[in-house]
């Protein structure tokens, strides 16, 4: 993570991984703050695009600025405002709610553009979002990417992906991570066993609607 102002007022800063975006966005609406998604990664590295969050520690309030790698002859990136809501905003309406004018926000980024890019470059195969993601693009079944994946912790929805679009066939040691999740777990025997999964039948039933959900689409039909 890279700050840009910590102060008594604002927390201003660029989050570089996936974790950290999570953290800082927790009680945002932000495609990029969700937990199982790969937006994030996405923008950051596939699109080369720089996202600043702001909050309030007075207010509470929260603002997510997307900066794109297109800049005008003045050096200005264009960009994106989006609320704690994720409803979009616009600069006049940003400098009325922050003090900031998004020209601000831009002079701050420029200032350490190096720097941010440099550490964006050196992160960009560390980040777990990332790793699972390029793996499932690149079709990467290989056994080195699969320890790597197999290490990750959390982000069992990517992982459902990686086994059933990229490997396709069952992966005991990765079957003991998708089983703690009930509703995984219920999609993992419904659309890739085609059948029942006995030991995951106690996860699944944790949750009413999924264990509902896996009578129905499951079970009834054997």
């Amino acid at each position: 993570m890279i700050t840009l102002v910590d102060d008594n007022k604002w927390e201003i800063v660029i989050p570089l991984n996936h974790t950290t975006s999570c953290n800082l966005g927790k009680d945002t609406n932000w495609c990029t703050a969700k937990p199982h998604t790969t937006h994030f990664s996405d923008y950051l590295y596939n699109l080369n695009m720089i996202i600043v969050y702001m909050r309030n520690k007075e207010t509470g309030g929260q603002w997510g600025v997307s900066l794109y790698p297109i800049q005008d002859d003045d050096g200005n990136y264009m960009y994106e405002i989006y609320n704690k809501e994720n409803k979009f905003v616009s600069g006049n309406q940003f400098k009325q709610d922050t003090g900031f004018t998004i020209e601000h926000i831009m002079q701050m980024v420029n200032k350490r553009d190096d720097e941010i890019r440099a550490k964006i470059k050196g992160l960009q195969g560390e980040d777990p979002q990332h790793i699972i993601a390029k793996a499932i693009t690149d079709n990467d079944s290989s056994e080195t990417t699969k320890r790597k994946i197999l290490n990750i912790f959390g982000l069992e929805k990517l992982k459902y992906a990686y086994v059933t679009k990229v490997l396709n066939h069952r992966w005991p040691e990765m079957e003991k991570q998708l089983i703690k999740d009930p509703e995984i777990a219920f999609y993992y025997a419904r659309d890739f066993l085609h059948g029942r999964w006995p030991e995951a039948e106690k996860t699944i039933m944790l949750d009413k609607a999924i264990a509902a959900k896996y009578k129905e689409e499951v079970m009834d039909k054997e």
